[in-house]
Parts: structure tokens; sequence; C-alpha cells
């Protein structure tokens, strides 16, 4: 492997709580890749039973493997930034023990972060698999001019998630890491920091994580109330960067919102909230795009879903 390629050393982190058969299925993930990342780091956040430093046992000896652990639960965000400052890599990927990554993940990033040495913050779409509905779609991330990027993050959320990110650690304790404050959308606030302080920010044109989600079923990232209080501190946090967003922009930034919750009300199988989100946004923004799915979502979750994986 080229010294630019050893350069892209790249260490994955895994948060993980009350999961261990998703965190096999995310570390078999990690053990399918076509090039290995150089570590491995688990946070077990209070699990029971602990996870055991045993489901390392396939790994090869080329790849250090670090298991933390929090007594008690300490939340995502605290296992994140505990990941993070065990990493022993350049670049940190972040990986949720109820996520997978695509084979060719790792291999992609170490190309890209080679070829891109100036950028800080790597980012690419993701292939979202309903469970329970039988659905699948590719998430819609593009590339943004970096002049313009922190304010596009300001309408909403264009980068994802955080296992479709790979950050240079530096970068991450420069920002002062996760938000353990945060009760939600930690990932977003934190991309938003990344921005503002100037971070270069690349896209990668391929879905390289799949992600799983299963409806009805109890989350606190589904959590319609713990989402509004994370909003709310998100526009305290950056009140005088929304003051300078235009008009066109502040409505686009509230129907985004709306959707939001509106989607979260979906994925928590609640189709009355939906539709009582849903009018509230027709109201606001009056469309045919926002009346249609007033018709759709009396149909229920799998109906949404199916639809929206048709449109792409």
């Amino acid at each position: 492997m080229s010294e630019v390629i050893m350069e892209a050393s790249i260490s994955v982190v895994i948060p993980t709580h009350n999961r261990p058969e998703g965190l096999v299925r995310s570390l078999d993930s990690i053990l399918n890749q076509t090039v290995m990342p150089e570590q491995v780091v688990i946070v077990d956040d209070g699990s029971t039973p602990s996870v055991s430093v045993d489901v390392f046992a396939a790994f090869p000896d080329s790849v250090r493997c670090t298991l933390l652990r929090n007594e008690k639960p300490q939340g995502g965000n605290n296992a994140r930034n505990k990941g993070i400052m065990a990493a022993e890599g350049k670049y940190v990927a972040f990986l949720d023990d109820d996520d997978q990554f695509k084979p060719e993940k790792v291999e992609v990033l170490k190309r890209e972060i080679s070829l891109n040495l100036g950028f800080d913050v790597f980012y690419h779409s993701a292939h979202i698999h309903m469970l329970n509905e039988g659905v699948s779609y590719y998430s819609k991330i593009c590339r943004f001019d970096e002049k313009e990027l922190f304010r596009a993050l300001l309408v909403q959320n264009r980068i994802g998630g955080t296992p479709m990110v790979t950050v240079r650690k530096k970068a991450l304790i420069d920002v002062g890491l996760f938000d353990e404050g945060m009760p939600a959308l930690q990932d977003y606030e934190l991309w938003l920091r990344l921005a503002k302080n100037g971070f270069r920010f690349f896209f990668i044109e391929t879905a390289l994580t799949d992600y799983y989600y299963e409806t009805k079923k109890s989350s606190v990232s589904k959590s319609i109330d713990v989402n509004e209080v994370a909003i709310g501190l998100i526009e305290k946090k950056f009140s005088e960067d929304y003051k300078l967003l235009s008009r066109s922009e502040k409505k686009e930034y509230e129907c985004w919102k709306r959707r939001k919750l509106v989607h979260k009300s979906l994925l928590n199988g609640s189709c009355f909230k939906a539709l009582r989100y849903q009018f509230y946004l027709l109201m606001f923004s009056p469309s045919f795009a926002n009346f249609i799915p007033l018709l759709v979502i009396p149909l229920g979750p799998k109906m949404v879903f199916k639809l929206k994986a048709k449109a792409g």
C-alpha cells in the first residue's frame, strides 16, 4: 500500500447498548471489507450483559481492536466521544450497532481521502432498508459548494447521520467533539459546527452504508418530543446565523422541520400524528406536493415508503 494511502488510517467507532445481535452484524460488515481499517473501537454503553472481548475473535492481528465500557449508560454522544479519543487512526468512521458498511466502504474511503488530503469530512449517501415494510431506497445526498455549505446546512441536514460520515480526528477534537447535552440530532449539530469553523467537506458519490429501520420500535432518535427539543437547542445555538438566512431559506427550513416530524411520526407507526404534521405543513406552504401525502399517509407507512422508494 502506498505511503499516501497509509496517510488515510481509519478507526471505526461503534457505540452499542443492548443490541448484541445487531453488533455482531455490524462487525461482520467490517470483517467483509475489501480493505480493512486500522482499528475498530467498540464503546459498550452499559449493556446488560456487558459486551465481551470475544466479539473481536475473528478479526486479523492487523486490526487493532479496542473495547471500552461505561458501567452505567451515558448516551450515544458520550460513547462516541470516548471512541474518538481512543481512536488511533487519523480519520474516524462511525458505525451504529444496527447498521452496516457496504463491503467496499473502507477501500473507497482510503482512496478518496488519499486523493483529497485537504479535506476534513467525507460523506456519502446511504442505502435505507425499511424492515417491516420490505422497502429499500437511497437517501438523497449531494455535493454543495464549500462556500455555501454552512448556509445550506442551516436550512436542513444535507449530510446525513453518523454512519454516513468519516471525519479527521483532529477536526473533531478542535470543535469540541459531540455535544453531550444534545438529546437528539447530535450529528446534525456537529456538522454545523464543523462547517461554521471552516472545515472542508468532500462528497463521495456512492452509497457506502446500509441503514436499517424498524417502524413502531421505541427509539430516542425517533421520539418526536426529543427531536423538537433538539431542534430548539440548535436554533438557540445558531440563532445569529439563522437571522442571516433569506426569507425563502427560512421558509425552506420551516418546511424541512415539519417534514422531519412527519417522517419521525411514520417511523413510530403513528399515522395520525404524521397526518396532523402534514396538514400543518400544507397550511404553512400550500402546494400540490404537500397535499398528496395527506391522501397517502392514511394508507399506512408501508405505502408512504413504497412511494418514496419509487420517487427515488
